[in-house]
């Protein structure tokens, strides 16, 4: 049976899809996750969370809910099976999400990969990359970083193994003292620990693809998008 390392290493290898469709070709809702379910065309973020366990041999259309279709019917699939609001995500919980504005209940959902004091890093499908645009219906895969007061709840699939406990930085206090990491260190310490809060190789080496890396979080985040990891961006990022 596959476990959560197995699953994180699928939903880690979907971040960047953009779906098809629509005038501009990136904005009809047609997907391969979509397709794969037999509803192309129709808002996707559960219908990703399904298809990335289902890469995994894992149906939770079959085992959590007859429709898997939306994050309400999901919601109430794992609510069947002892689903419960709780702040205590782990790796791979399916997280479930309330949006002001939003119709009530869960309209959207995702995975928690981290998690922090204030709230939880997730990768999610039918988002937007940053904070403008539908939250909903955004039109891609994509790191993001969520707030606990938007969060519901989590669904935890019985994975081998169990569900790990994810990181959750102490709170930062006023005199901590943070470094600044840029393109051309190697073997450092720091650099390894920052990459693995990035969810990439963490070899301690800040090349090309790490800079990148950080400047993909800068623009997320909000901050100067300049692939440098100064404090600022450091800080929110939890290291």
């Amino acid at each position: 049976m596959a476990t959560a390392q197995d699953l994180d290493r699928v939903v880690e290898g979907q971040v960047g899809y953009v779906e098809k469709g629509g005038r501009d070709g990136k904005s009809g809702n047609l997907t391969k996750f979509g397709a794969a379910y037999g509803l192309d065309g129709y808002a996707w973020c559960s219908m990703f969370v399904w298809w990335c366990f289902k890469q995994v041999g894992i149906d939770v259309r079959h085992d959590v809910s007859g429709s898997y279709a939306s994050a309400e019917g999901a919601m109430e699939g794992f609510q069947k099976h002892g689903w419960k609001i709780v702040k205590s995500p782990r790796l791979m919980d399916v997280v479930f999400f309330h949006f002001q504005g939003e119709h009530a209940g869960a309209n959207h959902t995702g995975f928690v990969v981290s998690a922090d004091a204030g709230g939880v890093h997730t990768i999610e499908g039918n988002t937007s990359a940053g904070d403008g645009g539908s939250q909903v219906n955004g039109g891609g895969v994509y790191r993001r970083y969520r707030p606990y007061s938007v969060i519901i709840g989590y669904g935890r699939y019985p994975l081998a193994g169990g569900s790990p406990a994810v990181p959750r930085p102490a709170p930062v206090g006023p005199g901590k003292k943070y470094p600044t990491l840029h393109e051309g260190l190697s073997n450092d310490n720091n650099v390894k620990r920052m990459q693995t809060l990035l969810h990439i190789a963490a070899d301690g080496d800040f090349g090309p693809a790490t800079k990148k890396a950080v400047m993909t979080f800068q623009k997320t985040h909000h901050l100067a998008v300049d692939g440098v990891a100064g404090p600022a961006t450091l800080k929110v990022m939890g290291f």
